[in-house]
């Protein structure tokens, strides 16, 4: 119970970091889109009058950003009501087994995303086993049990594949290894502990492995992902204000001729 707790803990301090970290790229998200909103719907609308008697054509991202505004403003009803059956489509779907199993087998089939997503779901299984085996627990229990652990349970059918060839006889790694579970370097390390009678510690240690590998990707795309933002924001602020005010000298220019 106590290593349970530590581990439950430990989750919990990941969750927490994880959310803390994805506040201020949130935050500067919605800045944006606020940004990106004025613009298109306040300035750009009042600037098109202009140039509807002028003899030079109105800038092109104006253009386009009327015309989406226009939209917007146009099938606004329509807009909002797709959004909200989207939203609960995805929601119905997600309570349901069926719909569930399709949304995670689409995560687990991207390319960056999916890797991540299954090498999280696989440390869990790994370190349920390894508690459970270092603990006492008969191994074909244990890896019984272990599969309830696993988050995705698209993957358990595969994990008691693993379990039948265990309790048959074989060998765990093979099992492991011909379910396309795990990368060579964890696989290597559960195969040293099989064949010098140490499974639980290399079961611990290779969960803990796949652990960190995730916990380090999500570092790095956080890391990653707020000059991103922040690059992005500028280039598309600092486009749009160079647009409006080439328009108003273009104006000025218009108002001396």
């Amino acid at each position: 119970m106590s290593a349970i707790a530590t581990d439950l803990a430990h989750r919990k301090a990941q969750q927490n970091a994880m959310v803390e970290a994805l506040v201020y790229p949130a935050f500067l998200l919605v800045m944006m889109f606020g940004a990106v909103g004025i613009i298109t719907f306040y300035l750009v609308p009042a600037l098109a009058p202009v140039f509807e008697s002028a003899p030079e054509k109105k800038p092109l991202i104006l253009s386009v950003l009327g015309a989406v505004g226009d939209f917007v403003r146009d099938n606004l009803v329509l807009l909002l009501i797709a959004a909200l059956g989207a939203v609960a489509a995805l929601v119905v779907g997600w309570r349901s087994k069926a719909g569930a199993a399709a949304i995670v087998r689409l995560l687990i089939r991207m390319p960056a995303l999916g890797p991540f997503i299954r090498d999280r779901a696989v440390s869990r299984y790994l370190r349920a086993a390894a508690l459970l085996t270092g603990h006492g627990v008969p191994i074909n229990k244990a890896l019984e049990l272990a599969v309830k652990a696993c988050p995705l349970k698209i993957l358990h059918p595969a994990l008691l594949e693993v379990r039948k060839r265990v309790v048959e006889g074989g060998s765990f790694v093979g099992g492991l290894d011909d379910a396309r579970l795990l990368d060579n370097a964890s696989l290597a390390i559960l195969a040293i502990g099989e064949e010098a009678n140490r499974l639980p510690d290399m079961l611990e240690r290779a969960g803990y492995l796949l652990e960190h590998r995730t916990a380090r990707t999500i570092d790095r795309l956080l890391k990653i992902l707020t000059p991103v933002i922040t690059i992005v924001m500028g280039v598309l602020i600092g486009g749009l204000v160079i647009s409006v005010m080439t328009s108003i000298l273009s104006i000025n220019d218009l108002a001396f001729d």
